[in-house]
């Protein structure tokens, strides 16, 4: 199966730049509102995808490091929780888990922003129909 994931550095990257887009102002405009919106679409789309990719690392991370650190602990704490454990894995994978929840939050973002350029385009039409006599 050819996956083509998205390398753990750029998506960090990417998700940035993403960030940054979605922490700016949309525009009173509805022209602006609308060209706003529809990268906010296409976002939800990449950070859904960014979203798993950071996952793949994530899971990588984990399966890689878990026989490792089983055997490590194992020998130096024989009688260790599975919480303990966990704990563990979850401090050595934090820069993958981070980026996976990063690429959670610009997707719950990007959807939340679509919403709203939904909601003012809307009462801008709702305006625009009921004082100015449309468009």
């Amino acid at each position: 199966m050819n996956l083509d994931i998205t390398p753990i550095e750029a998506i960090n990257d990417e998700l940035r730049l993403i960030d940054s887009f979605l922490s700016r102002e949309s525009g009173d405009d509805v022209n602006t509102m609308c060209e706003y919106g529809e990268k906010c679409s296409q976002y939800i789309v990449r950070t859904g995808k960014l979203l798993a990719d950071a996952k793949f690392h994530y899971n990588v991370k984990i399966k890689s490091d878990i026989i490792t650190m089983l055997e490590q602990i194992a020998k130096r704490t024989p009688h260790a929780t599975a919480k303990t454990v966990n704990e563990i894995l979850e401090g050595i994978c934090s820069e993958e888990r981070y980026i996976a929840d990063y690429a959670d939050r610009m997707n719950r973002a990007a959807t939340h922003r679509t919403e709203w350029m939904r909601t003012l385009i809307s009462k801008e039409k709702t305006l625009a129909n009921t004082t100015r006599g449309g468009f």
